[in-house]
C-alpha cells in the first residue's frame, strides 16, 4: 500500500515477491539505507509514484535473467529513482 515502508530507517535489502503486483505510492519514502531490491517477477509491477523516494543513494535492483530491462527502465524512472539505480541480472 500508500507508504508502507515510510521511514523504515533500518531497512537496507528488500525482496519484491513474484506475487506482488503493484507496490504503493511512496512506499519506500524516507527508507534512506536500501540499497539493494531484488525482484522475483520478470515484469515489474504496475507503476507508482515516489515509490523509490528514499533519499538516500544509488540503488542495485536486481532483476531476473530474461526480465525486460526496458520495462523495468521505464518502471524505476516513473517510481522515483530515475539516474538512483543499476541493473544486475540474476538467475
Amino acid at each position: 500500500g500508500e507508504e508502507c515502508f515510510l521511514n523504515c530507517a533500518d531497512m537496507e535489502k528488500y525482496t519484491v515477491s513474484s506475487s506482488v503486483t503493484k507496490i504503493g505510492s511512496r512506499a519506500f519514502k524516507g527508507c534512506g539505507l536500501i540499497t539493494e531490491i531484488t525482484f522475483e517477477n520478470i515484469t515489474p509491477p504496475a507503476s507508482a509514484t515516489g515509490v523509490y523516494d528514499t533519499g538516500g543513494g544509488i540503488i542495485t535492483m536486481k532483476i531476473k535473467s530474461g526480465a525486460d530491462k526496458k520495462a523495468f527502465k521505464k518502471y524505476f524512472e516513473v517510481c522515483g529513482a530515475d539516474g538512483r539505480y543499476v541493473f544486475v541480472t540474476v538467475s
